[in-house]
């Protein structure tokens, strides 16, 4: 007893190959540009906080003669209020800290599963404040992270809707010229039927593709041979059945007929 194997037709197969080719490189390449511009805006990061550590310490080197820290503070305050920095210090020359000012944790909006897979680094630019040669202290500032993030997360959800839309596109469109050039397939398969039912009636008109071209006609040309064949012995029965039937000099039906 033969067990019955349902298999995937060729289109099935053609469009999963062909699809999973795709999804590996429309996904490849959305991975590397958004690895790539991580990449960037965590450089940007870095390169922002290190300006503005060097910016901070040297207008903070014009500020010897403030013991009282009260115009640091204010010019500190000023250039953190802007939201673009995370922390900003300033220290004495011993390691003491004395102005800090630092945002509190908030949440962004981001998914921490995000934030776990990009994880930017915590880069802090350090300067030195400089009265001539004598050091008055150390100012240490760190973007705020919090804008990359957003950044990272808008331009993740919008490659993914395009990553979506590419994909189902091109899906859709590789379904419909599968079908349209299959379809000579699912014709000879009736014809087959037909043949196999001794109807020789169902010709297929030759498709686009060569390879189906030269079957189709191989098909063609064997359902005409067979009517031939069939037509021709067809004759030979009624031919072979009047002999038995019918006397050969006068055409009467004999005995027999």
């Amino acid at each position: 007893m033969h067990k019955t194997i349902k298999k995937r037709s060729l289109k099935q197969l053609v469009l999963v190959s062909v699809g999973a080719l795709v999804l590996f490189l429309v996904g490849l390449s959305a991975s590397l540009n958004f690895a790539n511009t991580r990449i960037y805006i965590d450089q940007q990061l870095a390169r922002y906080s290190m300006d503005a550590a060097t910016f901070l310490g040297l207008a903070l080197s014009s500020q010897k003669d403030d013991e009282s820290n009260v115009a640091k503070e204010r010019m500190i305050d000023s250039i953190f209020d802007s939201g673009d920095y995370a922390s900003i210090e300033f220290r004495a020359p011993d390691g003491r800290v004395v102005v800090q000012r630092a945002l509190s944790s908030e949440d962004s909006g981001v998914p921490r599963w995000f934030l776990s897979r990009i994880k930017l680094s915590d880069f802090v630019g350090h300067a030195k404040v400089m009265s001539g040669w004598t050091q008055l202290g150390s100012v240490h500032v760190q973007a705020n992270p919090a804008l990359a993030e957003k950044e990272l997360w808008s331009l993740f959800k919008s490659q993914f809707v395009l990553f979506l839309s590419v994909l189902s596109i091109g899906l859709s469109i590789l379904y419909l010229l599968l079908r349209k050039l299959l379809s000579p397939l699912s014709q000879l398969e009736f014809q087959a039927h037909r043949i196999a039912s001794r109807a020789f009636d169902q010709l297929i008109d030759p498709p686009a593709t060569r390879e189906l071209d030269a079957v189709v006609r191989s098909m063609n040309e064997m359902s005409v041979k067979l009517k031939r064949v069939f037509d021709e012995q067809l004759d030979d029965i009624e031919r072979l059945r009047d002999q038995s039937r019918k006397d050969a000099l006068t055409g009467l039906f004999n005995r027999e007929g």
